[in-house]
């Protein structure tokens, strides 16, 4: 497989990871009559663990999302538990592509 294929499946995997925490996340509750809800929101948590982003920042993200964009009160507590899955998926995902 050459290096530019292997990127590809990668970023699938590591998209994969994201959508998958998004759907247990599931601030609306919608997840089971539309699972692709919050699709949308995964290309930027993607870019922000890209580069480095800390727990703090993914749940500021998911915070920012429920009140602006949904008009939901904010609920730290599971926006913290989602970040905090999101970016320790990512460091294992990270370390497993080193590997590879």
């Amino acid at each position: 497989m050459c290096d530019r294929e292997r990127l590809k499946r990668r970023y699938r995997e590591g998209h994969g990871l994201v959508l998958a925490a998004l759907r247990r996340w599931d601030p609306l509750g919608l997840v089971d009559e539309s699972p692709d809800e919050y699709d949308g929101y995964a290309p930027a948590i993607v870019g922000l663990l890209d580069r480095g982003a800390t727990t703090d920042d993914i749940a500021r993200y998911l915070n920012d999302v429920i009140r602006a964009r949904m008009g939901l009160p904010p609920n730290p507590a599971q926006d913290h538990k989602v970040a905090e899955e999101l970016v320790n998926l990512w460091k294992r995902q990270k370390h497993t592509k080193r590997q590879d």
